[in-house]
């Protein structure tokens, strides 16, 4: 017989073990959670009560060379928030109208903000840029509008507005590509250059942003700052451009349709003014532009998004007279002397080439100096035979033509010089005496920016391989001398001279009378397309019948005061006609502020020297 005890304490052992797994099996998820992913649920406890932000570094502020602000921040109070239930954010957002207006609120740029944060308690903008009123009112009941809270930023302005875009640039919201290249935080607060020095000065003027560790509710509101590391500022950087000086020369091409305008110091190189007509207000872009608006910028016809300083490409026509006669002087193909008979028309290979005084019986008897004083193209097509097109090549990049532009300006562009190589490997032909006949006179193949062609002016009136610079630097940079003889520098600077300030030459109506502030100068009308067959079947005869889109462009370029140049210029006024009296009387206004700048000291009265 069995012992009873025995049976019982079976029982009770299996009943035991029984037990002791159910409570092994209970422990061990306590076991797994609290010994060995300790530190990980730590953690994760910690990030939802502490949270790390981002604190926006201002941004380097851009001054003119004489300390007057280009951009600036303004401080302000943005409204933001951290959801983390969107449902209850945007109630949230309903019930903060009350005291913040929101008309104008965009709600799927929100909502993509949303989407893109790489933490659910990083902040949304919800609104920039609030009054004082709005903060004032948001403090009093902020403790009802859970997960939004106010935060101090900057926003930037121009004081310039439109006057400077295309040479400063503009900050905006960065895309993703650019969060990625300079290692910035996700938020709507954050804004990066977009174009022109904003964008080139870009890892300097940004600054480094700082970042604070505080202790949240669970509702997000800060409760706390546990430690923080404060943003280090932008650096600031001045500019070449005189802020007078670009504000004149904007205003004074406000009439016209589309126009470019660029003044550079010929002792530094440095660029004073760079306009470019019509421009935009570069505060649309500060919180993204509509479609609407933006459609109407890239559509418009007169290309205001173009900086046509730097990107548009002209033929310069006669404003590179004086460089060929230049070139013929130094090749011994001409001499001050040399001459040619000009009767309006000149036949190569029996293609027939006009002089623009054809309808008049042409110019007469023409030497070198005549033919830039009064732009003789007959004179040109019988030194372009002569000269060929490598040596017109050479001198032309000598002086800036097809080698000129700021480095790292978004679209800045290089002209044209070509040549038989170029023609063959592009137009799939050989290059004809026609060729040289049409680039004589800048016409043909040959374009330049009007960067080029204020630096080629710069070059001639100073002898000196000046260069263009868009910071402002009190040392007197050292250029090297041209490889020009100066007897015939000399020469053709009288040319330019003459040209304005004789009564035979073509710009002489617009003069400045006054013998201390001279100028000097070459006319130019570009060609952009012949009058047509059907054109002229319409009665169309003349430049200004044309469509405007059709018409040519008019220039100038030049240089002053005559005796010790200072200020060298280029106009472009496209689609504007004839060159000497479109181009030359906004040349002649711009030079004669430039002068009155230097000469009352910088201070603010300007007058007029040439009535």
């Amino acid at each position: 017989m069995k012992d009873p005890f025995y049976h019982i304490t079976s029982r009770t052992l299996l009943l035991g073990l029984l037990q002791v797994g159910f409570v092994v099996l209970l422990c061990l998820p306590l076991y797994r959670l609290q010994v060995l992913h300790k530190g990980r649920y730590e953690t994760l406890s910690e990030n939802n009560r502490v949270v790390t932000r981002p604190l926006l570094a201002q941004r380097g502020q851009l001054f003119d060379r004489n300390g007057k602000k280009l951009a600036f921040n303004k401080a302000c109070f943005h409204l933001v928030g951290s959801p983390c239930n969107e449902k209850t954010f945007w109630q949230t957002i309903d019930n903060v109208k009350s005291v913040i207006d929101l008309s104008k609120l965009n709600k799927r740029a929100i909502q993509r903000a949303i989407k893109a944060r790489s933490s659910r308690f990083d902040s949304v903008v919800i609104k920039k840029n609030l009054s004082w009123e709005e903060v004032a009112a948001f403090e009093l009941k902020a403790d009802s509008f859970e997960a939004l809270s106010v935060m101090p930023g900057y926003i930037r302005l121009y004081p310039l507005k439109e006057k400077a875009t295309h040479f400063l640039g503009y900050t905006a919201p960065p895309t993703e590509e650019e969060e990625e290249r300079y290692q910035l935080p996700r938020t709507l607060q954050v804004q990066v250059g977009k174009q022109g020095v904003e964008r080139l000065l870009e890892p300097a003027l940004k600054g480094q942003e700082g970042v604070e560790l505080i202790e949240v509710n669970a509702g997000q509101k800060k409760m706390r700052l546990i430690d923080n590391r404060l943003p280090e500022p932008g650096q600031d950087v001045y500019l070449s451009l005189d802020a007078d000086l670009q504000r004149f020369v904007a205003e004074r091409i406000q009439s016209e349709k589309s126009a470019v305008v660029m003044v550079m110091d010929i002792q530094t190189g440095d660029i004073l003014a760079h306009v470019s007509h019509p421009s935009f207000d570069p505060h649309v872009f500060r919180s993204g532009i509509s479609t609407k608006a933006w459609t109407a910028l890239r559509d418009n016809i007169h290309k205001p998004l173009i900086d046509k300083g730097l990107q548009g490409l002209y033929a310069p026509g006669s404003t590179i007279k004086s460089a060929l006669i230049l070139a013929g002087l130094e090749a011994g193909l001409l001499t001050p002397h040399t001459s040619f008979y000009c009767d309006g028309l000149m036949t190569v290979r029996r293609h027939p080439f006009h002089c623009w005084m054809h309808k008049h019986g042409g110019h007469g008897r023409v030497n070198a100096h005549v033919a830039v004083m009064r732009s003789c193209d007959i004179f040109m097509y019988n030194l372009g035979l002569r000269l060929k097109v490598a040596r017109m090549k050479k001198v032309l990049k000598t002086l800036g033509l097809g080698e000129v532009t700021l480095d790292g300006f978004v679209g800045a562009r290089k002209g044209l010089v070509p040549d038989p190589v170029w023609k063959r490997t592009f137009k799939g032909g050989a290059w004809t005496p026609g060729d040289n006949v049409l680039m004589s006179i800048g016409q043909g193949y040959l374009l330049a920016t009007p960067l080029e062609l204020v630096t080629m002016i710069a070059r001639l009136a100073s002898g000196l391989k000046v260069s263009p610079s868009y910071l402002y630097t009190e040392k007197q940079p050292i250029f090297e001398t041209l490889p020009f003889s100066q007897k015939n520098l000399a020469f053709v600077r009288k040319g330019l001279f003459d040209t304005v300030n004789s009564f035979r030459g073509t710009a002489f109506r617009w003069r400045l009378t006054d013998p201390a502030c001279a100028m000097a100068g070459k006319t130019g009308t570009s060609q952009v397309a012949r009058i047509s067959l059907q054109e002229r079947s319409q009665g169309v005869k003349r430049n200004e019948e044309r469509l405007w889109e059709a018409r040519d462009h008019a220039l100038f370029v030049g240089y002053a005061p005559y005796d010790k140049p200072r200020y060298a210029i280029c106009v472009v006024v496209e689609h504007g006609g004839f060159g000497a009296s479109r181009a030359t009387p906004i040349a002649r206004d711009v030079l004669a502020f430039a002068q009155k700048i230097k000469f009352n000291n910088n201070k603010k009265q300007h007058l007029s020297i040439f009535d």
